[in-house]
Protein backbone atom coordinates (compact mmCIF):
# COMPACT_ATOMS: atom_id res chain seq x y z
CA UNK A 1 0.00 0.00 0.00
CA UNK A 2 1.40 3.41 -0.92
CA UNK A 3 0.78 6.60 1.00
CA UNK A 4 -0.46 9.64 -0.82
CA UNK A 5 1.37 12.88 -0.22
CA UNK A 6 -1.24 15.32 1.10
CA UNK A 7 0.86 18.34 0.11
CA UNK A 8 1.88 19.31 3.62
CA UNK A 9 5.54 18.82 2.76
CA UNK A 10 5.62 21.98 0.64
CA UNK A 11 6.44 25.15 2.54
CA UNK A 12 6.74 28.86 2.05
CA UNK A 13 4.51 31.44 0.49
CA UNK A 14 2.96 30.81 -2.90
CA UNK A 15 3.31 34.46 -3.92
CA UNK A 16 5.84 37.11 -2.94
CA UNK A 17 4.89 39.44 -0.12
CA UNK A 18 3.48 42.75 -1.37
CA UNK A 19 5.33 45.70 0.19
CA UNK A 20 5.47 49.44 -0.58
CA UNK A 21 8.29 50.23 -2.99
CA UNK A 22 8.25 46.82 -4.70
CA UNK A 23 8.31 46.71 -8.50
CA UNK A 24 5.90 44.50 -10.45
CA UNK A 25 5.24 44.08 -14.18
CA UNK A 26 1.79 43.98 -15.81
CA UNK A 27 0.74 41.85 -18.79
CA UNK A 28 1.86 44.51 -21.30
CA UNK A 29 5.33 44.57 -19.73
CA UNK A 30 4.98 48.00 -18.08
CA UNK A 31 6.44 48.51 -14.63
CA UNK A 32 4.25 49.40 -11.65
CA UNK A 33 5.50 50.47 -8.21
CA UNK A 34 3.52 49.65 -5.06
CA UNK A 35 2.62 52.78 -3.06
CA UNK A 36 0.65 51.19 -0.21
CA UNK A 37 -0.72 47.82 0.82
CA UNK A 38 -3.68 46.93 3.02
CA UNK A 39 -5.31 43.55 3.49
CA UNK A 40 -8.07 44.41 1.01
CA UNK A 41 -6.45 46.91 -1.39
CA UNK A 42 -3.15 47.57 -3.12
CA UNK A 43 -2.38 51.09 -4.37
CA UNK A 44 0.19 51.28 -7.17
CA UNK A 45 1.48 53.78 -9.69
CA UNK A 46 1.79 52.84 -13.35
CA UNK A 47 4.58 54.10 -15.55
CA UNK A 48 3.32 57.22 -17.35
CA UNK A 49 0.11 57.63 -15.26
CA UNK A 50 -0.45 60.74 -13.15
CA UNK A 51 -2.91 59.21 -10.66
CA UNK A 52 -2.63 56.01 -8.59
CA UNK A 53 -4.40 52.75 -9.48
CA UNK A 54 -6.08 50.27 -7.12
CA UNK A 55 -6.66 46.52 -7.06
CA UNK A 56 -7.06 43.65 -4.63
CA UNK A 57 -4.00 41.68 -3.46
CA UNK A 58 -5.42 38.55 -5.13
CA UNK A 59 -5.61 40.34 -8.49
CA UNK A 60 -2.09 41.73 -8.01
CA UNK A 61 -0.68 38.22 -7.48
CA UNK A 62 -2.72 36.78 -10.36
CA UNK A 63 -2.24 39.41 -13.10
CA UNK A 64 1.16 40.93 -12.28
CA UNK A 65 4.68 39.49 -12.20
CA UNK A 66 7.03 40.30 -9.33
CA UNK A 67 10.24 42.03 -10.47
CA UNK A 68 12.20 43.31 -7.46
CA UNK A 69 11.68 44.13 -3.82
CA UNK A 70 12.18 47.44 -2.10
CA UNK A 71 15.33 47.81 -0.02
CA UNK A 72 14.77 46.77 3.57
CA UNK A 73 14.69 49.60 6.10
CA UNK A 74 17.74 49.80 8.32
CA UNK A 75 20.06 48.13 5.82
CA UNK A 76 22.94 50.30 6.96
CA UNK A 77 23.01 48.68 10.41
CA UNK A 78 23.47 45.21 8.97
CA UNK A 79 26.28 46.53 6.77
CA UNK A 80 28.05 47.84 9.89
CA UNK A 81 27.69 44.48 11.61
CA UNK A 82 28.88 42.44 8.63
CA UNK A 83 32.07 44.51 8.20
CA UNK A 84 33.54 43.25 11.48
CA UNK A 85 34.06 39.79 13.01
CA UNK A 86 34.33 38.16 16.42
CA UNK A 87 33.93 40.15 19.61
CA UNK A 88 34.06 43.38 17.60
CA UNK A 89 30.70 42.39 16.10
CA UNK A 90 29.13 42.26 19.58
CA UNK A 91 30.45 45.77 20.32
CA UNK A 92 28.93 47.12 17.08
CA UNK A 93 25.55 45.51 17.85
CA UNK A 94 25.56 47.09 21.31
CA UNK A 95 26.33 50.51 19.77
CA UNK A 96 23.41 50.12 17.35
CA UNK A 97 21.07 49.21 20.23
CA UNK A 98 22.27 52.24 22.22
CA UNK A 99 21.79 54.54 19.21
CA UNK A 100 18.25 53.35 18.66
CA UNK A 101 17.34 53.62 22.34
CA UNK A 102 13.68 52.80 22.84
CA UNK A 103 12.74 53.07 19.14
CA UNK A 104 10.86 50.17 17.65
Amino acid sequence: MTMKNPGFAAGGRAHPEIRPGDKWKDRQGKTVIIESYQSSMVTYCREGYSSPCFCTPERMAREFTFLSSAPLPGGKDIERVMQVTGTERIRVIREIIRERGGKK
